[in-house]
């Protein structure tokens, strides 16, 4: 049985501990954080939201079940000018992280790419992974 609390920890928990390991010097941010200091993150930095999207009920039992669904936004900005190579394999990482994978009850689906967008000497681009987990109550 998940929660809300419990899959969001669980995905945290995921991230922080495969980018840490694999790119130490590059930091990482969540949805929660107010401001980056574009300035101070050097050629690369991750950013990561977690959103819950939806929730349905799957049968009438005495504990009904029900399951919910979400998307985690993980975004990948580069300065502009140095190159897609290393971004790339970024993705590849952030993929094989993620690839129908089971973490703590959340179940994720294969990555998907997102937007890309240039702005103010930065290229950001989305990898998009839809989960979901189970609950009774």
């Amino acid at each position: 049985m998940s929660t809300y609390v419990s899959a969001r920890d669980a995905l945290v928990a995921h991230i922080n501990t495969g980018w840490t390991t694999t790119y130490p010097s590059n930091r990482i941010f969540y949805d929660n954080t107010l401001k980056i200091d574009m300035n101070s993150v050097g050629d690369c930095f991750l950013r990561v939201e977690i959103d819950f999207m939806d929730a349905f009920q799957y049968d009438i039992d005495a504990s009904p079940s029900h399951e919910v669904t979400g998307e985690v936004v993980l975004t990948l900005f580069t300065k502009e000018g140095t190159g897609t190579r290393t971004k790339l394999s970024m993705f590849d990482y952030l993929t094989s992280l993620f690839k129908l994978v089971k973490v703590s009850g959340v179940q994720c689906a294969v990555p998907r790419p997102g937007k890309r967008v240039p702005r103010d000497g930065w290229v950001s681009e989305e990898l998009k992974v839809e989960f979901s987990f189970n609950s009774t109550y």
